[in-house]
């Protein structure tokens, strides 16, 4: 299992605002992907309700866009496994 230092990741990210409520020192992948997913889409409400309200999102839209790499670049493949993804699934 891979873990995933917290403290570091909300220092390089101030921008993203993340409240982690029971800091451990670290976490593992699964968890840090959760708790990632559930930032986008708190960001997604607040997204929706500032188009409703014709304001401007520009900054959560940047967080959402960093958050999406981050999900992104934790959950990338080799090419073997995207080539023969049923064959490694054991």
């Amino acid at each position: 299992m891979r873990l995933i230092p917290t403290i570091d990741w909300v220092e390089r990210e101030p921008s993203l605002r993340v409240k982690l409520r029971r800091a451990k020192k670290y976490m593992s992948q699964k968890q840090f992907l959760k708790s990632i997913e559930m930032e986008i889409q708190r960001i997604n409400k607040i997204i929706d309700q500032k188009i409703i309200r014709g304001e401007d999102y520009w900054k959560e839209a940047r967080d959402h866009k960093l958050l999406l790499k981050k999900i992104r670049f934790h959950e990338r493949r080799s090419f073997f496994r995207r080539l023969f993804p049923t064959f490694l699934a054991v």
